[in-house]
């Protein structure tokens, strides 16, 4: 079994806002706007394996595992994937990981404000 988790960006409906009030948000999100020491970006995934022994129980069912990788794409075709033997490794990267995904979000909302501000041709400096 392997377990993915996507998120998607939802897109703000800012017809009815001021161009004042974009501007005071993203002040303010600037503000709060920090990078996380324990970012990462990948995946935590979790697999049951069967081995290469012919006799072995997890070839009737009963897979070896389950094993935790962090796994990360580095570009086409290419993968980093390594085991996080250890429950705290586990813990970290969960944290690294959704630390990362605020991180994306916070970033999306200062492009999506920016992007507003100089469609309705605000200056963004």
């Amino acid at each position: 079994m392997i377990s993915y988790v996507y998120y998607m960006v939802r897109i703000p409906n800012w017809n009815r806002t001021s161009t004042l009030a974009l501007r005071r948000r993203r002040v303010a999100l600037l503000r709060q706007l920090r990078v996380p020491r324990t970012l990462l970006r990948g995946s935590l995934v979790q697999q049951r394996l069967t081995c290469g022994k012919p006799q072995c129980r997890c070839h009737q069912g009963k897979k070896h595992g389950p094993f935790y990788y962090l796994v990360r794409c580095l570009g086409p075709g290419k993968t980093l994937k390594f085991l996080l033997k250890r429950p705290v490794h586990r813990q970290q990267a969960r944290r690294g990981i959704q630390a990362a995904r605020r991180f994306q979000q916070q970033l999306e909302q200062l492009i999506q404000l920016n992007t507003e501000l100089l469609r309705r041709g605000d200056f963004l400096e």
